[in-house]
């Protein structure tokens, strides 16, 4: 429950809350509503705490039950000229904790991406986000989750009328679920972290309703030219070492030859 205070001065209607407690945890909120002058006529801060997602979320929409479970924290400074979507300005910052996601066309379509049943629903430690609105387009600048599953990092845009998405993103998963998409080993080994995690590049498409994942061929591409020149590389210092450290007229030559042909 929240319980708020109305004060109304000079055109402006201002609203504080008194009382705090919100789904288990705590809420600060402050709004501005101009009535007379020219400029933004609502403005907003929202500070959230400790919030059981949960909880939250089929309060907002019936459709978002049981899809995400956790602690939350975020902060929201929004600002509306009152012409919808188009007329919000809005920076949105949050992290969830300790939680779950499941039973969202993302997590389905990812499952279904890597022909594994495990990943439609994700545990996670830590899911972040920072976004950005403005003219209808929230801009994610940063998204970042650490799961036991796999992890996640990515940015792109959400269209906030059509819902359309354009984002890249990498998804770290266990190498014998990468070995699925991918089928070379020296990219796959090109992607490897120290925790044996393959973070394959991909391209999130569609709508939030039915996204699309596809592999992000341009930074493969680029990976794939980084992993042959590693390879052609390694195989030069091989044959080096067979003759005993000393270069033939080829051996010269073709370090300049793989920077031309691969890059730096």
């Amino acid at each position: 429950e929240v319980a708020l205070k109305l004060t109304l001065k000079d055109g402006v209607l201002k609203i504080t809350p008194l009382g705090a407690d919100f789904y288990e945890g705590k809420i600060g909120l402050t709004a501005t509503v101009e009535l007379e002058r020219v400029g933004p006529p609502l403005v907003a801060d929202a500070r959230v705490n400790g919030v059981r997602v949960e909880q939250l979320l089929p309060a907002l929409s019936p459709a978002l039950k049981d899809t995400i479970t956790g602690e939350l924290d975020a902060n929201l400074d929004a600002a509306s000229s009152g012409t919808g979507v188009k007329g919000v300005v809005a920076t949105l910052g949050g992290a969830v904790k300790d939680g779950k996601i499941s039973s969202t066309p993302l997590t389905d379509k990812l499952a279904a991406l890597f022909n594994s049943d495990g990943l439609r629903e994700i545990n996670f430690y830590t899911l972040l986000w920072d976004v950005k609105v403005r003219k209808g387009v929230a801009t994610v600048e940063r998204l970042y989750l650490d799961g036991r599953e796999l992890a996640l990092r990515g940015n792109g845009t959400v269209g906030l009328e059509d819902q359309r998405l354009d984002m890249s993103v990498v998804v770290s998963v266990p190498a014998e679920l990468a070995r699925k998409l991918l089928h070379d080993k020296n990219i796959t080994e090109a992607l490897t972290d120290e925790q044996g995690r393959v973070g394959v590049p991909l391209r999130l498409t569609g709508v939030a309703t039915e996204p699309k994942y596809s592999l992000d061929e341009r930074k493969l591409s680029k990976i794939a030219g980084k992993a042959a020149k590693k390879a052609i590389s390694n195989k030069v210092k091989k044959l080096l070492e067979e003759k005993g450290g000393k270069l033939g007229p080829v051996e010269k030559v073709l370090p300049g030859l793989l920077d031309k042909l691969f890059g730096n």
